[in-house]
């Protein structure tokens, strides 16, 4: 599973400039999987609790509140719920994505950006004469904060402070010897500076972005190598040991690796012919 990185965001202004207000909503969310596949509307959620993970292809996504995920019309995409918490969501018509990848987003002022998609829901159930407009200038909203979002905290010259220790964090994922302390002794930067920084762009500490993308390799590896063994699978992750593999595992996903290889193919086999 490829290592992602924050990537340049689609040219927001463009997008907002052509996008058209269809709906809004606010749902809490369980433990099920979904997959989804976005023909003719683009969708923007924000989460303000629980942790999902958005699939596309090789490339998953870790969405934690404060978090947001722009997938448009085009895109197929699975929906893993790894915590049970609220999605908030509007959907527009009108952009053309090309190509229809996900592109995530953090790091901008979550109380505003969860006002936006409040009002949006709460204007689209009122069903007013004026209810469209507004929903209109709050997804407008929305866009404004997470171009802001990406221009505050992805200036490219801050970025090339610290990018040999995202290489080596890149290249190393799965070295049983990756050290956070090897990444600092990579930059000329203080390490307040640089967990700072770092933060900035994947709104969590390293270790914890490191074990997380580990853990998400582990899963697809479970759900695509059943003949692999839960030492094999741990040892392929980064983690010799596989007893402390499993309780990581369990504590971040609420299930143990066997259970979750047994229910990922129970459910396969459900769906034989």
């Amino acid at each position: 599973m490829e290592l992602l990185e924050p990537a340049e965001s689609y040219p927001l202004r463009d997008i907002a400039g052509k996008s058209t207000f269809v709906y809004a909503c606010k749902k809490l969310t369980d433990h099920d999987e979904a997959l989804y596949n976005l023909r003719t509307v683009s969708v923007v959620h924000y989460f303000p609790a629980g942790r999902f993970e958005y699939i596309q292809g090789d490339r998953c996504f870790s969405c934690t509140p404060g978090t947001a995920i722009l997938c448009p019309a085009g895109s197929d995409y699975t929906v893993r719920v790894l915590e049970q918490g609220e999605r908030l969501s509007i959907r527009f018509s009108g952009a053309i994505i090309s190509p229809p990848e996900l592109t995530f987003y953090s790091g901008f002022r979550r109380k505003e950006m969860e006002n936006a998609f409040n009002r949006a829901v709460s204007f689209y159930l009122s069903r007013d004469e004026t209810a469209f407009f507004k929903c209109q200038i709050q997804l407008c909203r929305v866009f404004l904060l997470l171009a802001e979002s990406r221009c505050h905290y992805e200036p490219r010259h801050k970025r090339e402070l610290i990018q040999p220790a995202l290489t080596y964090m890149r290249d190393h994922l799965c070295d049983p010897e990756f050290s956070v302390g090897k990444m600092l002794a990579l930059v000329d930067i203080s390490e307040p500076y640089f967990f700072r920084l770092f933060s900035a762009y994947y709104h969590m500490p390293p270790q914890q972005y490191v074990i997380s993308e580990r853990l998400a390799l582990a899963r697809d590896i479970l759900m695509h190598e059943p003949d692999m063994s839960i030492r094999e699978v741990a040892e392929t992750v980064g983690y010799p040991d596989a007893f402390y593999f499993s309780r990581l595992f369990k504590k971040h996903t609420g299930e143990s690796p066997a259970q979750f290889a047994r229910r990922y193919w129970a459910g396969e086999a459900g769906n034989l012919p």
